[in-house]
């Protein structure tokens, strides 16, 4: 406080001085006490300073911050001013009968110069920072708890404010990022993190958790820092504040690549034990039906031993018969019964070819294997004057090697699949036959032109009896498979984008 000033100027300053909230101080250059204001006095008990600067710390109870040990006295601001330095914002712990629980101060000092610029002393000011202090303390408390919480997660956690910002994550969090220290993560957002797709998908979420305030669980795959790709359940909630505000996200992300890759196990195996049920199942259903079809053989086996034979000699009786009578009959004189022995010819044939069918199952036999010429076959097959000149013949056959079969047999399963692509084109059409190897098989492939098979009837096509035709007995194509699969090979009706399609698959060995 300069000495040239009035005594009503200086009377002003000290009222001023003293009606601050800040403890203040003034000390001559020799140390002695000179002004103390009304909050140095409650503040630190300041209201006397001993002769001896290097005992102040020890007669205030002067502290570092952390109020374990002394401030060394010759670091007191109010020392190193009277030394020519000013302090600034210097934080002190003090204790002493005066102030028992103690304060924290924050101090600033300064020398006092006359006009003539000698040293005259020295100020001191100090305000109170204890609240400040207790608050930052409860703080980091409440900082190294949640850390605590966090790190003490094994699973990815984090907290994000309203605009996003990372607030607090734990370690997982930081190692899954690529960050050494979780700090490294604080104030940054998803898009500095993560690829851009994968960012704006995670703000997403965030969002729309704010905006429902409902809990969002999902599961998804996810690439870490290093390229590692694992599985993560994830639950996201939002954060409300005191006053029912949301003020931001929390979330943990769980590692479930171990129970994802054991539901895929189950899964695997759920779907070998369907299948294995459903190839059961097939086969149990396939077993069946070759049982009730070599019921079926076996009735009409016995019906052709007992009844073909004695059927076969009236037949012949009745066609020899016919026969003399077209010899003595003129046409022109007897037109009608030259119709009648037509008929009566025609007949007798067609219960030939039915006896014969028969026939075919009472004899069911290994195949009498030689090499032998599909191709032959299927010509013979095509050949006589059986077939309408109304339907006409398309050939695709390649050249195929011979093949060890039963030319007798295989001949018959052929002639009754052309034979029946004919009789479905009454009205006439086109008949196409196709040979060619296939990988380890020769095709033989029948297609007409007539109406088509649908797929309900395609399904029972090959069950003995079973017929489309009004004079058939469905024999024709029964034998045929039963000739076919005797071999080793398949026959089936497919689809066709007109008429019916019947292909004949042999091995070549």
């Amino acid at each position: 406080m300069s000495a040239d000033r009035t005594p009503d100027e200086r009377k002003w300053a000290l009222h001023v001085l003293d009606s601050v909230g800040d403890g203040v101080l003034i000390v001559d250059q020799h140390a002695r006490l000179v002004y103390y204001n009304e909050a140095a006095v409650r503040l630190v008990g300041a209201d006397r300073l001993g002769e001896d600067p290097s005992r102040w710390n020890v007669e205030y109870g002067v502290y570092y911050p952390d109020e374990g040990l002394l401030f060394p006295a010759e670091e007191l601001p109010i020392v190193r001013a009277l030394a020519g330095v000013a302090s600034n914002d210097v934080e002190l712990f003090v204790r002493n009968a005066r102030v028992p629980d103690g304060i924290h101060i924050r101090v600033s000092a300064g020398p006092l110069h006359d006009a003539a610029g000698r040293l005259r002393g020295a100020h001191c000011f100090f305000r109170d920072i204890t609240q400040r202090r207790l608050q930052e303390r409860r703080l980091a408390a409440g900082e190294r708890q949640k850390r605590a919480i966090l790190d003490n997660i094994p699973d990815i956690a984090w907290l994000k404010d309203r605009a996003g910002r990372f607030l607090a994550v734990n370690q997982p969090f930081a190692e899954a990022a690529g960050k050494a220290l979780p700090e490294e993560v604080i104030g940054l957002t998803d898009l500095d993190l993560w690829p851009r797709e994968l960012a704006e998908r995670y703000r997403g979420d965030d969002a729309e958790v704010m905006r429902s305030r409902q809990r969002k669980r999902l599961e998804e795959p996810f690439v870490d820092a290093r390229g590692r790709t694992y599985w993560i359940e994830t639950i996201k909630q939002s954060i409300v504040g005191p006053e029912d505000e949301v003020i931001g996200t929390t979330g943990i992300a769980r590692d479930i690549t171990e129970r994802k890759q054991v539901e895929e196990s189950l899964r695997v195996s759920r779907d070998e034990l369907e299948r294995r049920v459903a190839d059961r199942t097939a086969a149990l259903a396939e077993a069946q039906e070759s049982l009730v079809r070599k019921e079926r053989l076996a009735v009409l086996g016995q019906l052709a031993g007992g009844v073909a034979h004695q059927i076969r000699n009236p037949l012949a009786a009745i066609m020899n018969a016919a026969y003399v009578l077209k010899r003595h009959l003129a046409p022109v004189e007897h037109p009608d019964v030259e119709d009648a022995i037509r008929i009566i010819h025609d007949e007798v044939r067609h219960s030939n070819v039915i006896i014969t069918g028969l026939l075919d199952y009472a004899r069911v036999r290994t195949p009498d294997r030689h090499p032998a010429s599909i191709v032959e076959l299927v010509e013979r097959a095509l050949s006589g004057e059986w077939i309408p000149s109304s339907v006409k013949i398309e050939r695709a056959i390649d050249a195929v090697p011979p093949l060890e079969i039963d030319a007798d047999q295989m001949h018959g399963a052929i002639f009754n699949v052309v034979r029946n692509a004919v009789e479905a084109m009454p009205d006439g059409g086109t008949l196409h036959v196709e040979v060619r190897t296939g990988g380890d098989h020769v095709l033989v492939a029948v297609t007409d032109s007539g109406p088509g098979i649908s797929a309900q009837v395609r399904d029972r096509l090959f069950e003995p009896l079973h017929s489309t035709k009004p004079m058939g007995i469905g024999l024709g194509l029964v034998t045929a498979r039963t000739f076919v699969e005797a071999h080793g090979g398949r026959i089936a009706c497919v689809e066709a984008p007109r008429g019916a399609r019947f292909e004949i698959r042999l091995p070549l060995a």
